[in-house]
């Protein structure tokens, strides 16, 4: 099965305490989403094509104003990523490591 497109990166955030970058909006909440556990395997694909493979490091609790619709969950991958690694425009997507094609909902 190729990769599950989950959403585009809008912005970047670093927060004090929280030992990853967080990337908003996040994953949807809809339906047909499946279940996305922390651990689950990610691919980043920038607008230059560059294709990050990484891992979600933890949900992020965030009050978003205004609130995106469908609601989202912001995410945060693990160090060394950072802003100049994940610009905005970058692609998110539940990776499928056997054959690395992307799949958009």
């Amino acid at each position: 099965m190729p990769d599950l497109f989950l959403f585009a990166v809008e912005d970047v955030l670093k927060i004090h305490g929280l030992s990853g970058h967080v990337l908003l909006p996040g994953i949807p909440c809809r339906e047909n989403m499946p279940d996305i556990v922390v651990g689950a395997p990610l691919a980043i694909v920038t607008p230059g094509r560059s294709r990050i493979e990484t891992t979600l490091a933890s949900y992020a609790s965030i009050r978003m104003q205004p609130r995106p619709e469908p609601l989202c969950l912001p995410i945060a991958v693990p160090y060394p990523l950072t802003k100049e690694h994940i610009p905005p425009g970058s692609r998110v997507y539940l990776a499928d490591s056997e054959h690395g094609g992307v799949l958009d909902l």
